[in-house]
Formats: structure tokens, C-alpha cells, sequence
């Protein structure tokens, strides 16, 4: 037997970059639960962002957070009783940890001059100017558990001096739309799209998965590439992500209707 397993980025794909809404999306997330087709976020946002969110959405998977630096599974999911959306999670970290990754930053910025402010940093108050979320939304997205978001101050040539300093010391820099994030090369969406197959197949041995993942940019092609039948969405602006699989499913429309569009293209090429 088959467990179709969607694996899914967030901003800009199941939510509308400037608003955060999802409603276009909320007929296929029905169809999704209704099916019993389990749907993981994979995303840059903290585990509190994300166990939020998925309340909001009536999402009880597990879920990646922090480029896959912490996969989170909601304690008791694999067993047959069914998991309430304010379940307690399991975390497990696929690389080192925040306090780690902030020692390292403090260590770089004092031996190299940096000029950077990171999220620890900065207060909620200025959080939520800079990036345009609630103060509610700010104080989630401090409570880091696998990442550090960081704001660059600096020209170009210092930041690929930054760069080459951190991989140096097994960390890894991926530009978001407003921040940078620094994590552990350790952890990436697609070795959290790993992590969880892994256990779906350890759990459910006489289910295969077969996988669809969703994104939109250049930071979720680690997640395409672990996946069976890969979804680009539609940007609401500028270039289409190009992504080299033969199967490829690209939207016409962007944000969460074409999240909708993409999932049931994915689920019709699946026979489903």
C-alpha cells in the first residue's frame, strides 16, 4: 500500500506573503484532512510560529522549522489514537542548537568586526516594525530554537567573507526575503523531509510513501529534491524558481490558490 506524504514551505506559498491569510487555500486543506493525507509544514518560522499557525489551521502533523534545523513531531502521533492540535511536541534537533549558533555569531562578529544585528537583539517592538508582524507574531518568532535571523548592515564583499567564515565553522547562511538566516549545514528542509519519511516508513512498515513536496524559492530546493513529485508555486512578483525534475508541477496562480492548484494537480498525476 501507498501513504502519500505533502511536505509543504509556508510563506508566500500556503500563506500570501503580505497578508498571512490562507482562505484560498482552506477547500483543499479540508479535502487534505477529510482524506486523511498527512500535510507537514516545512519552513524558516519557529516551532512557536508554527504550532500557531497550525492551529489556525487545523494541521496536527509534524513539522520542520527553522530551515529543518528542529523537526517536531506531536507526542503519541504515531500511535492509533488521534493527536489534539494543542498536543505537546517531541523536538530534535538536526544540527546545533540556538545557544550554540548564538556563540559562534558573538565569537565572528568580535574577531572579524561584522556589522550585523541579530534577532536576539533586537526587541519585539522593533521586530515587528522591521518585518511587518504583530507583536504577537514577533514574540513568537524570538523563541529560537535552531537559528539565528540576522539583519546585515555591511557591504556585499564583507558579507561573502561572513559567509566563507561560517561554513568554515560547519554553519551555513540562507537569505529570506527580509533576513538571513544562520544554521547549522547540518539541517536543511530537505533533511527534515528525510528525518520524517524515515519514520513514517519505521512506523507504518507496509505503507510506502510516496511524497509531494511544495515551494517557491531557491531556500526550499533541498525539500524538492527529497521528495517523489516535486510543486513550484507561481511568485506573486519576478522570476519562477526553475527546478531540474522531470515531473515538476508549476502553478499558474501564486500564494495559497496556487498551493490549492499545485496539491491537486499533484494528488490527479497520483491517481488520487
Amino acid at each position: 500500500m501507498t501513504q502519500v506524504l505533502i511536505y509543504t514551505d509556508l510563506d508566500a506559498t500556503l500563506i500570501d506573503a503580505k497578508t498571512g491569510g490562507f482562505e484560498p487555500a482552506q477547500g483543499m486543506i479540508n479535502h487534505l484532512n477529510q482524506s486523511g493525507i498527512p500535510w507537514m509544514l516545512n519552513s524558516s518560522r519557529t516551532t512557536s510560529e508554527l504550532l500557531h499557525l497550525r492551529k489556525q489551521m487545523g494541521n496536527c502533523h509534524p513539522f520542520g522549522a527553522e530551515h529543518g534545523g528542529a523537526v517536531c513531531v506531536p507526542k503519541g502521533y504515531f500511535d492509533p489514537a488521534p493527536v489534539p492540535l494543542e498536543h505537546e511536541v517531541k523536538v530534535d534537533y538536526l544540527g546545533l542548537n540556538y545557544k550554540s549558533i548564538l556563540y559562534e555569531l558573538v565569537e565572528l562578529k568580535d574577531l572579524h568586526d561584522f556589522s550585523f544585528v541579530g534577532m536576539d537583539d533586537i526587541s519585539v517592538t522593533d521586530l515587528a516594525k522591521e518585518s511587518g508582524m504583530s507583536l504577537d507574531m514577533s514574540i513568537l518568532a524570538k523563541h529560537r530554537m535552531a537559528s539565528e535571523a540576522i539583519l546585515w548592515l555591511d557591504d556585499q564583499r564583507s558579507l561573502l567573507h561572513f559567509e566563507e567564515v561560517l561554513n568554515e565553522r560547519g554553519l551555513r547562511l540562507t537569505k529570506g526575503a527580509r533576513f538571513y538566516f544562520i544554521t547549522s549545514e547540518r539541517s536543511d528542509k530537505g533533511g527534515a523531509v528525510t528525518w520524517l519519511n524515515f519514520n513514517f516508513h519505521q512506523h507504518i512498515p507496509n505503507k510506502t510513501p510516496k511524497t509531494i513536496g511544495i515551494g517557491d524559492s531557491p531556500n526550499d530546493l533541498s525539500l524538492l529534491a527529497q521528495v517523489d513529485l516535486p510543486v513550484v508555486v507561481a511568485p506573486p512578483r519576478g522570476s519562477r524558481l526553475e527546478f531540474d525534475h522531470p515531473h515538476t508541477i508549476y502553478t499558474e496562480a501564486s500564494g495559497p490558490a496556487g498551493w490549492a492548484e499545485g496539491v491537486q494537480k499533484a494528488l490527479k498525476q497520483m491517481g488520487l
